[in-house]
């Protein structure tokens, strides 16, 4: 049971990050703390706006990943990580 409560934890997480570098990071525009900070994504404000897009979406579609996953290897009883009373 932990292990099904944990990934979706995790995976609520990585939602949240993504959802916030994707929606906040191209109207804070370029800077050394948050967003995506790849050299490349300096270049200019569109690359930027372009590459933080991605790099959220992709945040997100990772964490929905990792929910579904701990919900099936959980329900399976397969997760790597189980934790019985």
């Amino acid at each position: 049971m932990f292990t099904i409560y944990f990934g979706l934890g995790i995976g609520v997480l990585l939602v949240l990050a993504g959802a916030a570098t994707y929606y906040f990071a191209p109207r804070v525009g370029p800077n050394p703390f948050f967003g995506v900070r790849i050299g490349y994504a300096y270049a200019s404000r569109e690359v930027w706006n372009k590459s933080n897009r991605f790099g959220g979406l992709a945040l997100a579609v990772a964490g929905v990943a990792i929910m579904l996953y701990s919900l099936v290897s959980g329900a399976k009883g397969t997760g790597c990580l189980t934790i019985d009373k």
